[in-house]
């Protein structure tokens, strides 16, 4: 334990100790407790609590005044049903996917599929995504917006709220203390989206979120589309990182040979994409005769290709040879990792708390090789 734990064990807390053993207990009755998994179910808690300060600070109509949250699933769906703002229309699709995961989970005792559930929507889908891309437009002065900008603001501002209080149900019964905290905090969340009394004194006496009230948001047909939207996202970030480029600068981004059939969800989508990879974009259909300029990293989706100009932005020489000492790097620690798990007694010797922390840094180091060596080639075969 000394030699693990040097400084001793660190504070994990009652609600990410309870959520990481209803996560384990895939395991059944002996269960591997890696205390660093609970430790980062702990720095959950702390996005949790940080995702709902800035989503109130976003709910804020007037200094001093929240915004009014729907108090039913379906005064929800009269406020969206414009569908004005397209990742509105994915978020509450995604919520009510994982509501129906989540019930799925409690109803058949595999308590893991709810907590993986709630735990991806939060972080990955909310948080990452949803958040990031209301901030902006929940910050501009409604009083210079036009009309369909407050009508984008007000379906964003009820979504915010729906899935913020739905999501702390989802993970009241794993995390009961942070969740009633929160809760207690938000707009009008007594009786919202479950048609409790506004006197309902708790979290954990209301309704809990059923996948009837919610099968009505779901749309495959929007998910799929966000499926390719962040897919060129990916791209334009991970560009950006290969090449080290400085986040406040604005990339110049063209897609072109676009599928005929893509062309619309694409630019239905190009704010978030902006907003998202920091870009200026521009989209160019497969039936169109114009060609990305010249100085353009490459990235081929089965879709689209993604031009990411950067030939004003970096030295050609300079970053293949930075590619190149990094790829040296990363291949001399893969080898070197190849050879320490390829001894006679490893198996037997090396805990297995080891092999698997070595198991997943093997998996990380080759990925990062494989990207690596996109970026090598996509920066050979441009044109500066």
């Amino acid at each position: 334990m000394k030699k693990d734990f040097p400084n001793g064990i660190p504070e994990c807390g009652t609600d990410a100790l309870r959520f990481a053993l209803c996560a384990y207990t895939a395991q059944g009755r002996d269960v591997n407790l890696d205390v660093l998994r609970v430790q980062g179910y702990r720095f959950f808690c702390n996005k949790i609590w940080n995702a709902t300060k800035l989503a109130l600070d976003l709910l804020t109509v007037k200094p001093g005044e929240l915004y009014s949250a729907p108090q039913s699933v379906e005064e929800l769906d009269k406020v969206v049903c414009g569908g004005k703002d397209k990742l509105t229309v994915w978020i509450l699709s995604r919520l009510a996917l994982a509501v129906e995961q989540c019930n799925s989970g409690l109803a058949t005792y595999t308590f893991p599929t709810a907590t993986t559930a709630i735990y991806q929507f939060f972080l990955y889908e909310f948080c990452d995504k949803y958040l990031e891309h209301v901030k902006p437009l929940l910050r501009l002065d409604a009083d210079s917006c036009s009309e369909e900008d407050k009508q984008v603001m007000q379906e964003c501002r009820a979504a915010l709220c729906v899935c913020l209080d739905t999501s702390l149900k989802l993970l009241a019964p794993f995390m009961p203390f942070i969740t009633e905290e929160l809760w207690q905090r938000l707009p009008r969340s007594r009786g919202q989206g479950s048609g409790e009394s506004e006197t309902t004194p708790s979290i954990h006496v209301t309704k809990y979120p059923q996948p009837s009230e919610f099968e009505r948001f779901r749309n495959v047909e929007c998910e799929e589309a966000e499926d390719n939207v962040f897919s060129i996202i990916r791209q334009i970030r991970a560009t950006r990182a290969n090449y080290e480029v400085q986040k406040q600068l604005k990339l110049e981004v063209v897609l072109s040979e676009v599928s005929g059939d893509k062309v619309d969800s694409i630019e239905q989508f190009s704010n978030f994409i902006t907003t998202l990879s920091g870009c200026k974009l521009t989209c160019l259909p497969d039936s169109t005769d114009k060609v990305p300029p010249k100085g353009c990293a490459v990235c081929v989706l089965p879709f689209c290709k993604v031009n990411i100009l950067l030939a004003d932005i970096i030295d050609k020489e300079k970053e293949l040879a930075k590619l190149a000492s990094r790829k040296e790097s990363k291949s001399a620690a893969l080898q070197k990792l190849q050879e320490q798990t390829s001894l006679p007694d490893y198996e037997t010797k090396v805990p297995e708390s080891i092999r698997l922390k070595n198991s997943e840094k093997f998996q990380e180091l080759g990925k990062e090789l494989i990207d690596l060596e996109g970026a090598i080639a996509a920066l050979s075969a441009m044109e500066i």
